[in-house]
C-alpha cells in the first residue's frame, strides 16, 4: 500500500493546509508578523522618498528655469556695458548647474534606494505569500 499524504482543510479560506507546513523547518524562518513589520516599515521608507523625491524635482524645475533665463538674459546682452551683467549672470549659472547636479545625483540615488526598497518588499510578499496556504494571514 502506498502512503498517502493527509490533507487538513482551513474552514475560513478553504485552502488545504499540507504537511509540509506543520513541519518545522529545518532554518527557522521569520516569524510573519516581523514580516509584516518589516514590509510596512518598507512601504513607509518608500512613501518618505516618493515626499523627497517629489521636493528635489520641484527644486530641479526651480533651477532650470533660472539657468534658462539666465541663459537668455545672457544672450540679449551685446553691449559692452552689459559686460558686468553677463559676468555676474555666468556666476549665478555656475552656482546653479552646481546644485543642478548635486540634485541630480541625489534623486539617482533615492531612486535606486526606492527600487531597491521596492524589490525588498516584493520578495518579501512573495515570501509571506508562502505562508498564506499554513493558515496565516497578512493584511496592510
Amino acid at each position: 500500500m502506498g502512503a498517502t499524504q493527509s490533507l487538513d482543510f482551513d474552514m475560513d479560506c478553504q485552502k488545504p493546509i499540507s504537511n509540509m507546513c506543520l513541519a518545522k523547518p529545518d532554518k527557522t524562518p521569520e516569524q510573519p508578523q516581523e514580516m509584516l513589520r518589516k514590509n510596512r516599515s518598507f512601504k513607509k521608507e518608500i512613501g518618505r522618498i516618493d515626499s523627497r523625491l517629489a521636493v528635489l524635482r520641484t527644486e530641479l524645475g526651480s533651477i532650470n528655469n533660472k539657468i534658462e533665463k539666465n541663459e537668455a538674459k545672457v544672450s540679449k546682452s551685446v553691449l559692452p556695458s552689459d559686460q558686468k551683467i553677463i559676468d555676474t549672470t555666468l556666476k549665478q549659472n555656475s552656482v546653479l548647474l552646481d546644485r543642478q547636479n548635486s540634485l541630480i545625483f541625489e534623486i539617482k540615488e533615492l531612486e535606486l534606494a526606492q527600487s531597491r526598497l521596492r524589490r525588498t518588499s516584493e520578495d518579501l510578499r512573495e515570501e509571506m505569500s508562502k505562508y498564506g496556504a499554513c493558515n496565516v494571514r497578512f493584511s496592510d
